[in-house]
């Protein structure tokens, strides 16, 4: 009888273009290895042998509030937030942004994994160097080419039912194809690349 795997020796990752850089049974952390890529980049991987508590992934409503409050808490901005599918398993991803010292922010994707009595947690997290702001400026002046109010862009900002903000940030991953190389859109590339190669072996 084959005895069951737990905690990491449970999950298998393989990843291209990233390299391992930690390994112990509870965490694992690796950073993109991409020749040229001047948008640094880091993935933790790391194992709770304790029950998620204080959020239910069944209550989109109430989930919504506890990240919104975490990233309140730690001065972030919440960007997204959806329930995904982890290798068969219900899962809970959001994105938070960061200002960071001088000029830009710093991305950071979070991945939970529920499994019982112990949960996973994915972090993925990409930093914006070089000239910042391209993306919000360049989608800035289209919005006021095409007639939007500066007051309804600046209300949209605003808004904490992400519905206007969604439809007026240049967060919103629609924009992403054309900003390729933007740390926001890599956290959701990575991303997707990351949760497509996850296999869980219990």
């Amino acid at each position: 009888m084959t005895a069951e795997l737990t905690g990491l020796e449970a999950i298998e990752l393989s990843l291209e273009g990233w390299t391992l850089t930690h390994s112990d049974e509870h965490r694992r952390q690796w950073m993109r290895d991409a020749e040229g890529d001047l948008h640094a980049s880091c993935l933790m991987l790391t194992y709770q042998a304790e029950p998620l508590e204080g959020l239910d992934l069944g209550d989109y409503a109430a989930v919504r509030q506890s990240v919104v409050a975490i990233a309140q808490q730690a001065e972030q901005t919440m960007v997204s937030l959806e329930m995904v599918q982890a290798a068969t398993h219900a899962g809970l991803w959001y994105i938070l942004k960061q200002k960071q010292a001088g000029s830009g922010n710093v991305y950071s994707g979070c991945m939970l994994i529920p499994m019982g009595e112990s949960f996973y947690t994915l972090q993925l997290v990409c930093l914006e160097t070089g000239i910042t702001g391209i993306r919000e400026a360049i989608i800035m002046d289209r919005f006021i080419a095409a007639g939007t109010a500066i007051k309804e862009l600046s209300e949209g900002q605003q808004a904490d039912d992400g519905t206007a903000r969604a439809r007026y940030s240049s967060d919103n991953e629609s924009f992403d194809s054309q900003f390729p190389n933007h740390p926001l859109s890599r956290v959701r590339r990575y991303f997707h690349e990351i949760i497509t190669a996850l296999t869980l072996k219990k």
